[in-house]
């Protein structure tokens, strides 16, 4: 199985682009394919982290 970051984080940015709502986001994933590596910026736990992530 792999690792998840999905649930219950809150992402801030995704390859660079800062994340305020769904539409930022949607726009952020647009802008690269599926097998591009990004980092994504997400608070887990109240604390600011960030993962290597490859798109699918």
């Amino acid at each position: 199985m792999r690792p998840s970051i999905i649930y219950p984080r809150v992402f801030v940015k995704l390859a660079g682009q800062e994340i305020n709502n769904s539409g930022d986001l949607f726009q952020a994933l647009t802008d690269h394919r599926a097998g591009e590596t990004v980092t994504v910026g997400f608070y887990r736990d109240g604390k600011l982290m960030s993962a290597e992530v490859t798109l699918g």
